[in-house]
Formats: C-alpha cells, sequence, structure tokens
C-alpha cells in the first residue's frame, strides 16, 4: 500500500530526514520500518495477543453478564 508524504511531513522530512513517516515508497528506509513493523500488526499475532490479554484482564463471568 503506497502512503503520501504531505506538506506537513515534507517540512518535517528537513531536519527529520527520511523516517518511519517521512520516507517516500521507494526509499529504503520505507521498506526497512515496514519489515520491521508488519509482523508486531499481523492479524495472527494481535488475535492471539488480545485474546490472551482479554482472559487474564477480565473475570468468566463479565463476559456472560455482558447484555
Amino acid at each position: 500500500m503506497a502512503k503520501a508524504v504531505g506538506p506537513a511531513l515534507e517540512n518535517v522530512r528537513e531536519f527529520a530526514g527520511d523516517g518511519l513517516f517521512t520516507a517516500y515508497n521507494d526509499e529504503p528506509n520505507r521498506a526497512r520500518a515496514h519489515d520491521i513493523l508488519m509482523p508486531a500488526f499481523a492479524l495472527g499475532w494481535m488475535r492471539t495477543t488480545w485474546t490472551r490479554s482479554w482472559t487474564s484482564a477480565r473475570p468468566a463471568h463479565a463476559v456472560t453478564a455482558w447484555p
């Protein structure tokens, strides 16, 4: 998915360089950031982590009592 670097990020890019939000799609740092972050937001990981967090944080009766 392509992302746009708008005028506000162009200004940030002048002093911050090609970081996560300021890199153009064809720059190496954009690919590096994508490769690092994608596993953290993969559906399987999110489902496992959310389920584990939900079951440890909520008592069993809270789910059955929910209207």
